[in-house]
């Protein structure tokens, strides 16, 4: 049955009867936050069923298709039709691209694809979307550290979260920030509980009831850049920007955002938009050596 779902509270919201998408990186569950009383900002309109076929007069690009402003993907395989089409907020997914479980041979899921659509449409809305963490002590000061996939940053949060019993979590893993008039502004994304069996993530379920809600952004005292090493010399990053492909921007690595950068003659303006943003974010990096996450904590929290 079709429902409004929150995607992200305040921000993202959707319209759709599909409960979850495997590999859609922004949510594990639509149901995790509550259902907003009307539609957010960014709101979408997502369903499954077939779709029409994609005529000859397109530009193409490997099984991605584009025709007046609507994007597609088509692609015969066993499980059935692999197929999505976007046209602006308006998703259509066929069920055999929905049974996809994860990416392989060249095919990605339909929440791979989703994400890559979402990412580019916050961006697009001034919204940066980054692999990182984020959380709110005791005392209400907000901070943020962005790090790559595998760095230890879900052990990070519930270390926090276990020293300070008055923390609360704002994400784990995903972070969505965009510079405002008062500083950073940061909005909580759900946290990825069972993540593949990883025991960090069951541990973080502990802390379920400590995920931040707020009704408004929140705005970033403290923002930083850190990756961990396992070498005698941890290395350090030269700027902030470094982190640009490792650590975000996902929609340049989604082939039909790609297709549409191709299309429009977008790319040189996104670029030296990133350019800009990470330059408005700014930050301190850090340096983390064989998983010390004492080490790391020491250098992001002051008592």
């Amino acid at each position: 049955m079709t429902g409004l779902v929150t995607i992200i509270p305040g921000l993202v919201s959707a319209e759709t009867d599909i409960r979850s998408l495997r590999g859609f990186a922004l949510s594990p569950d639509f149901r995790f936050f509550p259902p907003p009383p009307t539609t957010l900002p960014l709101h979408y309109r997502i369903e499954k069923g077939p779709l029409p076929p994609v005529t000859g007069g397109t530009v193409r690009s490997g099984w991605y298709s584009w025709e007046d402003g609507i994007l597609s993907y088509d692609r015969p395989f066993f499980t059935g039709r692999l197929g999505m089409r976007v046209d602006r907020r308006q998703i259509r997914i066929t069920p055999g691209f929905l049974r996809i479980p994860f990416s392989i041979g060249g095919i990605r899921t339909a929440g791979e694809l989703l994400f890559g659509r979402m990412t580019w449409d916050l961006f697009n809305a001034g919204w940066m979307v980054l692999r990182g963490c984020a959380w709110r002590s005791g005392v209400g000061r907000v901070s943020i550290l962005v790090m790559p996939g595998m760095n230890g940053k879900t052990s990070l949060v519930h270390e926090i979260l276990s020293r300070d019993p008055a923390a609360s979590l704002i994400a784990e893993d995903i972070l969505v920030c965009k510079p405002g008039p008062d500083g950073l502004e940061v909005v909580p994304t759900a946290p990825f509980f069972d993540n593949q069996g990883r025991k960090p993530n069951a541990r973080l379920a502990a802390c379920a009831n400590r995920i931040c809600t707020p009704t408004a952004p929140l705005i970033a005292g403290e923002v930083y850049y850190a990756t961990n090493s396992l070498s005698a010399d941890p290395w350090r990053a030269r700027e902030s920007l470094d982190f640009a492909l490792t650590n975000g921007l996902f929609f340049l690595h989604d082939p039909m955002v790609s297709l549409e950068m191709l299309v429009t003659g977008s790319v040189s303006a996104v670029f030296e938009r990133i350019k800009t943003s990470f330059a408005a974010i700014g930050g301190q990096i850090l340096a983390g050596q064989h998983f010390n996450l004492c080490g790391i904590l020491s250098q992001t929290t002051r008592g």
